[in-house]
């Protein structure tokens, strides 16, 4: 597992082998001006099988999708799981 953490609020992991290429700063700026400089994010990009567990786990939903969000706006903090393979297909319909 390689992970990018940007000391401001914002972490970014990878689970996979194929990785996209991401600007740290460009995904802090976008937190920034949409969630505030205090909001958590966490930005997970996983495989195919970690996307249905969680969708299972969480939304009782058995099934691969491309992108979960979990806000948690009480505690601050949210998580986004990204499914590159589903996102990628989804994107050339």
């Amino acid at each position: 597992m390689r992970y990018i953490l940007d000391t401001k609020n914002l972490t970014v992991s990878y689970t996979l082998k194929k990785t996209p290429h991401i600007d740290g700063v460009f995904l802090h700026n976008i937190k920034n001006e949409i969630l505030g400089k205090n909001y958590d994010l966490n930005v997970y990009f996983v495989g195919e099988k970690m996307i249905k567990s969680v969708n299972k786990k969480y939304r009782k939903k058995d099934y691969v999708t491309d992108i979960l969000s979990f806000p948690f706006l009480d505690d601050n903090f949210g998580e986004i799981y990204i499914c590159l393979n589903k996102a990628e297909q989804k994107a050339k319909l």
